[in-house]
């Protein structure tokens, strides 16, 4: 037995061909809506979690920087111990926040793969 297509059923095809490309369209729209709100919701976290780092690893490195130059200070130099100025001099203090910044990215890059 032979199916034949009126001109009914080509229209009604065709017609349903149309919603289909609609609907498609809406989900393309629809996903590239989620994906802006998403990122709009995550921006404020990431840098609010990326200060957070930063200030935690400004804090060990510059912990980490005194330990180090009041080492080098009396074992390798023989000296009673460096002065406060000249260990958190101006140029040292921007070379430590740098560096913290450039590991807080790190750091909170890493932690959200996670």
């Amino acid at each position: 037995m032979a199916q034949h297509e009126t001109t009914e059923t080509k229209d009604k095809l065709s017609v349903w061909g149309i919603f289909g490309k609609i609907g498609k369209a809406f989900g393309v729209i629809f996903s590239i809506l989620t994906m802006i709100l998403g990122i709009a919701v995550a921006t404020p976290f990431f840098i609010l979690v990326t200060l957070l780092n930063w200030v935690k690893t400004f804090i060990g490195l510059a912990l980490l920087w005194l330990l180090a130059v009041a080492i080098y200070s009396v074992l390798i130099m023989n000296s009673d111990g460096p002065e406060l100025s000249t260990i958190y001099s101006n140029t040292n203090l921007l070379w430590l926040m740098g560096l913290s910044l450039v590991a807080a990215i790190m750091i909170t890059v890493a932690d959200m793969k996670e």
